[in-house]
């Protein structure tokens, strides 16, 4: 326990990710950073960050500098490999080890975490997951494809596996967060015999950015005027990175119909890493536009000149997309599988459909009532506000900290 002369000594780190991407995970760095100094009073921050080479020079332009101003930074480049691959944790641990060591600091936060510097051991710690751990227990072996198995059966099945579960077992002054009870929820059904009933105390959502995203009526026909589109025509728009797993390929079918009126018009934003399908169906329509290439800065204006968001993800493990068109005052249709059912209710701020047959009849009946889209957009805002402020979130960890750890940052 700290006296009151001394402010807590507080290591964060993390891969802070470019300005191309909107991944949950980058998003957070920013907002916990932001956080810390704005709402933990009672903190010196040290902060490692990491990125890929191509990423170089943009990073420290997604955090506002009177920020970067407050706090100690480090950061490194890693090789050009995907988070938990071999290379990329023994090059962060090489970088990092001697210097976080050399602190000995009050308490360690793991953003992303990497699991060589998850081996050291630095306590009290707490790990961030962003997601469910059973794609490390899952994984079935292909001998036919020898990297692969290096990274995923040899590396993270075993050495990675183990970390987590340090954190995941409750071990002594080893914390895990959640940013979401399906998260949780898809860990226990791939690691059996956890401590259910305290591990859902710490599931704590995740800050939304109210810097960033806001509603704007001005922008909204700026992007409109930049694309041609009338101030009655219907805007809908779905922003993410279009992996396999956010079911972009259904949205052909779900949609079809509905371009017939050329007074409609969809809006595709985001990466394209499994979006073949969809982006060669955009091709083919006029009023079907694919943005591939999209500042994280930008995004808010593609928002504001939405009527209607929407996404198709049935595994979403927060989806910071949907609750920042919801910070917008957006109204979204989504599926009833995936984390997001957590924040939006059917009918009072957004819309829950359980087929793709109910999901094009729920964009139909919002392309049709502007009152009703009106009315959830505002719950919409609300809700968003009132679960996920920046102050409320960093209020919920501090008092995490203090009640499991003993510490108290604010």
């Amino acid at each position: 326990m700290r006296t009151e002369s001394r402010k807590l000594k507080v290591v964060f780190i993390a891969d802070i990710g470019s300005a191309y991407r909107t991944g949950g995970g980058q998003t957070f760095a920013r907002l916990f950073l932001e956080g810390v100094v704005q709402h933990w009073k009672g903190v010196e921050l040290k902060v490692f960050l990491y990125q890929k080479p191509v990423d170089q020079g943009i990073v420290i332009s997604q955090i506002p500098e009177e920020i970067v101003s407050k706090i100690n930074l480090t950061l490194i480049t890693t090789p050009d490999y995907s988070i938990g691959h071999p290379l990329t944790d023994l090059s962060v641990i090489a970088k990092f080890r001697n210097r976080i060591k050399a602190i000995n600091a009050d308490l360690y936060l793991f953003d992303q975490p990497n699991a060589l510097l998850m081996s050291l051991p630095l306590k009290p710690s707490i790990a961030i997951f962003h997601g469910s751990i059973c794609s490390f227990v899952n994984y079935k072996p292909n001998l036919f494809q020898f990297r692969r198995l290096i990274k995923k059966a040899l590396w993270q099945r075993v050495f990675v596996k183990s970390l987590m579960l340090r954190y995941l077992r409750n071990e002594k002054n080893y914390l895990p967060l959640f940013n979401s009870f399906y998260s949780l929820n898809e860990s226990l059904r791939c690691v059996p015999g956890l401590n259910k009933k305290f591990l859902e105390t710490l599931v704590i959502g995740l800050p939304v950015d109210a810097r960033m995203f806001f509603c704007s009526d001005e922008l909204g026909h700026k992007y409109r005027k930049n694309y041609g589109i009338q101030k009655d025509d219907i805007v809908l728009t779905y922003i993410s990175n279009f992996a396999q797993k956010k079911l972009p390929n259904i949205v052909p079918e779900i949609i079809s119909h509905l371009l017939e009126n050329k007074k409609i018009h969809f809006f595709f934003v985001g990466r394209s890493m499994d979006s073949n399908e969809l982006d060669q169906f955009c091709e083919q329509h006029d009023n079907c536009y694919r943005i591939i290439e999209v500042p994280q800065y930008e995004v808010n204006g593609y928002i504001n000149m939405s009527n209607i968001l929407f996404s198709t993800s049935k595994t979403e493990t927060f989806g910071y997309t949907i609750a920042e068109g919801m910070l917008c005052g957006k109204p979204n249709v989504v599926f009833s599988e995936g984390a997001q059912v957590e924040y939006i209710e059917h009918g009072i701020n957004g819309m829950i459909a359980n087929s793709n047959r109910e999901f094009t009849q729920h964009l139909e009946l919002l392309i049709s009532d502007e009152s009703l889209r009106q009315q959830l957009g505002q719950e919409a805002q609300k809700t968003i506000l009132q679960k996920f402020g920046l102050k409320k979130y960093m209020g919920k960890l501090g008092q995490i900290v203090r009640e499991n750890l003993g510490l108290n940052p604010l």
